[in-house]
């Protein structure tokens, strides 16, 4: 390229470009560079004038030195980076830089192509912030209208225990009852959706058929489906369907599907409800024949407070928080939820599939250590309904015993026993091939960061405080494999 052209290229593009080489001290650390060349846009683009021939330290002091290690390191390497950093004391801006080094190994020059995206990126910011009020805004306002609905709940209460056979006052009160609970339930999920927004929703997982979940959720809905004058078929299959979840907010999810079929179906409607499993995964489905979803809206009906057309004759709309709800609770789970429909006036269906566990893959082999004898045979007998094989011991001696001949996958350890304190039997426990691979968790009162250390230093896979949680070792359980047994045989 000739000099004229390179020359009218580089004076006419519109992004900021200079060449600078970089300058160190005594140490060999980068504390500056000088300018050698630089265009028209960078004034435009930086706010700094007379730049050739000066360093960046005359021209802003106090500029931060990632800059300067970022193109050091590019001088040293010779590797070209692209990246977006901000330089507070320089206009106060944000900036998308692709930088190369100039000429071969050696050279302390470096070429930046730079852009001001200052307000590109206050703009998204504002946006992430308005994002944020705005979810605190409902939160702050969901918890505020308990308390008045708290008010209203108790003096209806009050209102049943009078007697009074006017029919005229048995109806109000039974308005005011639904609407009250109505009313309740749209601020459940108001809170629970801030809840999930800031990420406080914790999951209790356990062992669920969701045949069970369907039946609660069922319940939970079923005022407002008699109210609506809909017909329900429920579908289930004969064998348990096995997953790892939260059965109330499970249930919480189902109760949402179902209230959108009940306030999208005109009266009187069909809905129906199935569940059951396909390979790796179970699911259930909300069918309805109800208004449908039109093409264009199927993408967006599970973003907060959207809303179809309400049909006539059905139940008002809620806020259109439900099924976005929904979507969050069942993506918690590691699962996915769809809508289907071919269109308006030809319904609608739902599905969550969510991670199916079958019943070995639950079931665990147990051994539970803890000399009260009491607390041992309680914890073990809760156990043994949700399907675990559990012995018990009530001594280190014992536990050691009972392992060489039960073969435990989990062991279950008190950590403060006379004989033999948790910490020297999960030492000898490692030292043997039954407990070598064993998933060793401690139960103990002691729950400082320090006692988590130093049973995770003794070789304890976790640590559960007491009075244990069955929903913390549900979920503890769940997510331990089952170990292999190698040099390990289970004696008769």
């Amino acid at each position: 390229m000739r000099e004229s052209d390179y020359r009218r290229l580089f004076n006419s593009i519109d992004s900021g470009f200079c060449v600078i080489e970089m300058i160190y001290d005594a140490g060999g650390k980068p504390v500056d560079y000088r300018f050698l060349e630089v265009n028209p846009a960078f004034e435009r683009q930086t706010g700094i004038r007379d730049a050739t021939s000066k360093t960046m330290r005359q021209h802003v002091p106090d500029h931060e030195q990632h800059w300067f290690d970022t193109y050091a390191r590019i001088a040293e390497t010779g590797e070209a980076v692209r990246f977006v950093n901000e330089a507070k004391p320089l206009m106060g801006g944000w900036y998308e830089v692709y930088a190369f080094r100039v000429d071969g190994p050696g050279s302390r020059r470096v070429a930046i192509l730079f852009n001001d995206i200052t307000e590109r990126v206050r703009a998204a910011e504002a946006l992430k912030d308005a994002d944020r009020r705005k979810d605190e805004f409902l939160a702050t306002l969901a918890h505020e209208l308990r308390n008045p609905l708290a008010a209203i709940h108790s003096a209806l209460d009050v209102l049943h225990l009078i007697r009074d056979g006017a029919p005229e006052q048995r109806m109000a009160r039974d308005v005011i009852g639904r609407q009250v609970e109505l009313l309740m339930r749209l601020v459940d999920d108001l809170l629970d959706v801030g809840r999930v927004t800031f990420g406080k929703i914790q999951l209790r997982r356990e062992p669920l058929d969701l045949r069970t979940v369907l039946e609660d959720a069922l319940g939970m809905t079923k005022p407002l489906l008699h109210e609506a004058g809909h017909r329900i078929s429920v579908r289930l299959p004969p064998a348990p369907v096995r997953v790892q979840g939260d059965p109330i907010r499970l249930s919480q999810v189902i109760s949402n599907l179902l209230n959108n079929a009940a306030r999208y179906t005109p009266h009187p409607g069909e809905i129906t409800v199935e569940a059951g499993s396909a390979g790796e995964e179970a699911f259930i489905a909300v069918q309805d024949n109800g208004i449908g979803i039109p093409g264009e809206m199927l993408s967006r009906v599970f973003e907060p407070f959207v809303q179809g057309g309400q049909p006539a004759g059905a139940l008002p709309a809620g806020l259109g928080i439900g099924l976005s709800l929904a979507k969050r609770l069942v993506e918690l789970h590691g699962g996915t939820v769809r809508a289907e429909s071919e269109g308006p006036g030809k319904g609608s269906r739902f599905e969550v599939r969510l991670p199916a566990a079958n019943a070995a893959a639950l079931r665990r082999r147990l051994l539970l250590v803890d000399d009260n004898v009491d607390a041992a045979a309680a914890q073990a007998a809760l156990l043994r309904m949700h399907g675990h094989e559990v012995e018990t011991a009530h001594s280190g001696e014992e536990a050691l015993k009972r392992a060489s001949e039960f073969c435990p996958e989990v062991v279950l350890l008190d950590l403060g026993m006379p004989d033999m304190d948790g910490f020297e039997v999960a030492r000898r426990l490692r030292s043997t091939p039954e407990g070598r691979d064993a998933v060793l968790i401690a139960q103990t009162g002691w729950s400082q960061q320090q006692d988590r250390e130093r049973t995770a230093a003794a070789g304890f896979d976790a640590h559960l405080a007491k009075p244990v949680e069955l929903h913390a070792l549900m979920e503890q359980l769940a997510r331990s494999r089952a170990p292999a047994r190698r040099g390990c045989a289970r004696r008769p």
